[in-house]
């Protein structure tokens, strides 16, 4: 009797033990959801703290200046009258020098998103990576052209999507990690991009779309939009495109487009031409979805240079702004973006990569 009053003693107390353990068990398990939880609504709420403070530079600067709106009738004007030669003078020549080193850069990023590479484990940073001053871009591969057509798409509806063209587009995508290397092969391999759907690209600036073609040959299935403020660019782009790219004259400080519509932005040559960097840095980490990467080449040149340069600026006919220094420019581009990488290409140009 006794041995058995002992065994039952002993169960009762394991029974104990074992419910003890499952509520601590349950316990920690609710702990470690609400920190789970606690940190989502944290980066949710940095994302939308972000956004409020875009609207309110963005209302804060919509009674523009004459000295803006003039900047942008120069540069329209310009590009109006250069569309005919552009791919071909001098006019053109520094946008064609940056053509495959931007190249490179969205081959990068689309390999990081389709490994779903993490970078959120390094902290907003600027880091730079100098090009010999002597070092030239590789040869930009043939460009053929088809006949021009007048006709400039139109572009009222939403991008097409693998399943629904009326699909809303899934603005999740994975964080990228950092581009990982100067080096700018002549012609990258084709990087067979698994994604769940075809890259979302966006071409600040797409000029007579002579990038958005080599873009369009490197990742064949990717949804392509163009915007540029010169009417006479565009159907230089509508020619050469044709409905493989969406274009529309829009301005990049005002995006037309939803929040998180795009993998990937680029911005060839076209920074030093804006009149609100702040504002058109916001919109394309507004149009990027998480993850995504904006791709910016400009021209650069060094300090005393650059200080003399951006004085005659004021009185360019052509609406250039200002030349950007590494400091100015991942000063106008981390604020929004978790990670800012710049580096010079050459002497006189430089490339960065925002990352969202």
């Amino acid at each position: 009797m006794r041995k058995e009053e002992e065994g039952k003693e002993r169960e009762g107390g394991t029974e104990e033990m074992e419910d003890s353990k499952k509520r601590r068990g349950a316990g920690e398990g609710e702990k470690r959801k609400g920190k789970k939880q606690e940190g989502g609504n944290r980066e949710e709420k940095k994302q939308e703290e972000k956004k409020q403070e875009g609207k309110r530079r963005e209302g804060g600067n919509r009674e523009e200046g004459e000295e803006a709106q003039r900047k942008r009738e120069q540069s329209r004007r310009a590009f109006d009258l250069q569309a005919a030669t552009y791919d071909e003078d001098m006019k053109g020549a520094h946008a064609r020098s940056l053509y495959p080193h931007v190249l490179a850069s969205l081959r990068e990023r689309a390999a990081a998103l389709a490994a779903g590479a993490d970078g959120g484990a390094s902290p907003s940073c600027c880091r730079t990576t100098r090009i010999p001053h002597g070092s030239r871009p590789a040869r930009i591969p043939h460009v053929s052209r088809p006949a021009r057509s007048p006709h400039i798409p139109h572009v009222s509806r939403p991008l097409r999507s693998p399943r629904d063209s009326r699909a809303p587009f899934d603005s999740r995508v994975r964080r990228a990690s950092s581009i990982c290397s100067a080096e700018v092969p002549e012609r990258a391999p084709a990087l067979a991009v698994r994604l769940a759907r075809p890259l979302r690209i966006l071409d600040m600036g797409c000029g007579t779309g002579a990038l958005a073609q080599q873009v369009l040959e490197a990742f064949p299935s990717c949804e392509l939009a163009g915007i540029d403020l010169s009417e006479r660019m565009l159907s230089r782009a509508a020619a050469r495109l044709g409905s493989r790219a969406r274009l529309m004259r829009a301005d990049s400080e005002r995006l037309p487009f939803p929040d998180g519509l795009f993998d990937l932005v680029y911005c060839n040559d076209s920074f030093h031409h804006y009149p609100d960097p702040h504002r058109a840095a916001f919109q394309a980490w507004r149009v990027l979805a998480a993850g995504g990467a904006f791709v910016i080449g400009d021209c650069w040149q060094p300090a005393p240079a650059r200080a003399l340069m951006n004085a005659f600026m004021k009185r360019s006919p052509e609406g250039d702004v200002r030349i950007y220094g590494e400091s100015e420019l991942c000063a106008i581009l981390s604020p929004w973006f978790a990670r800012v990488e710049w580096r010079r290409v050459g002497f006189r140009s430089c490339l960065a990569v925002a990352v969202k």
